[in-house]
C-alpha cells in the first residue's frame, strides 16, 4: 500500500533519488543480500554506503558524464559502484566478465573510461579443469606502466589516454591502484553539501549505463 498521496512518477526520479526514497519508506528493511560472499544490508545501510562510495568517487575528482568503467562479477562491490556512479551522474560502463586482453582494450579504448574498478579475477568450473580470469595479470601486461606508479596519483597512460584512476577490489596494494577501502576513505572529506550538489546536477533523462556487447561477432558495441 501507497502511504504518499503525491508520489514522484518513477519516470521522473533519477536512479539515486529513487534508491533515496526507497531507504526512506522502508530503512530497517532488508534490502540487498548476497549468499557469496555473505553481504547483508538493510536499505538505509546501503544508501548509507553509496554515499561513501559516491563520495570516494567525487573526492577523485569524478563528476557528472564521467565514463566510469567496472569490471567483475557478481560482488557488492559491483553493486556500490553501479549506483554509486549513478548518484553523481557518472556513466557506468559494463565490462563483460569473461573478456580477454583484447577485447578489454578495446571497450576501454573506445569508451573513453575515465576510471575503472575491478576485481582480482575469478574462476569458473570446467569441463577438464577450472577456467581462471586473472584482470590483475591481465590488465599488468596492457599497461605495464603500472608497475612504476604509486596508488594515490593520476595515471597518464598514451595508450589509454582518458584513464585517470583504477580501482582494485583487494587487501593487498598494487602499483598504480587505489584499494577499495582507501577509495571510501578518500571520500571522507567530501560535505554533505558537496555531495548534494552533485546529486542535484543529475537528470532522470541523462545516460546512466553504457552496455557492451560480448564482440564474439566483432568489435564490441557499446
Amino acid at each position: 500500500m501507497n502511504t504518499h498521496p503525491n508520489p514522484t512518477p518513477l519516470v521522473s526520479m533519477t536512479i539515486g533519488q529513487a534508491l533515496r526514497t526507497t531507504a526512506a519508506q522502508w530503512p530497517d528493511r532488508p534490502g540487498i543480500l548476497f549468499r557469496k560472499p555473505r553481504w547483508q544490508r538493510s536499505w538505509q545501510a546501503f544508501d548509507q554506503e553509496v554515499d561513501r562510495v559516491a563520495r570516494g568517487l567525487i573526492a577523485l575528482g569524478f563528476q557528472k558524464g564521467d565514463h566510469i568503467a567496472i569490471w567483475g562479477t557478481n560482488v557488492p562491490e559491483w553493486l556500490l559502484t553501479q549506483l554509486a556512479v549513478a548518484r553523481i551522474g557518472a556513466i557506468l560502463i559494463t565490462l563483460n566478465p569473461e573478456w580477454k586482453q583484447a577485447e578489454l582494450t578495446y571497450a576501454l579504448q573506445q569508451s573513453d573510461t575515465r576510471g575503472l574498478v575491478m576485481i582480482k579475477g575469478f574462476e569458473k568450473p570446467g569441463k577438464d579443469k577450472p577456467f581462471v580470469y586473472d584482470y590483475l595479470g591481465t590488465l599488468q601486461a596492457m599497461i605495464p606502466e603500472l608497475s612504476g606508479l604509486p596508488e594515490d596519483q593520476d595515471l597518464q597512460v598514451a595508450e589509454f589516454p582518458a584513464l585517470r584512476r583504477i580501482v582494485i577490489v583487494d587487501d593487498q596494494r598494487h602499483p598504480g591502484m587505489m584499494r577499495w577501502e582507501d577509495l571510501i576513505a578518500s571520500g571522507d572529506g567530501v560535505s554533505d553539501a558537496t555531495l548534494h550538489q552533485a546529486e542535484q546536477q543529475v537528470d532522470a533523462e541523462d545516460v546512466a549505463m553504457i552496455q557492451y556487447t560480448s564482440g564474439t561477432t566483432g568489435f564490441p558495441k557499446g
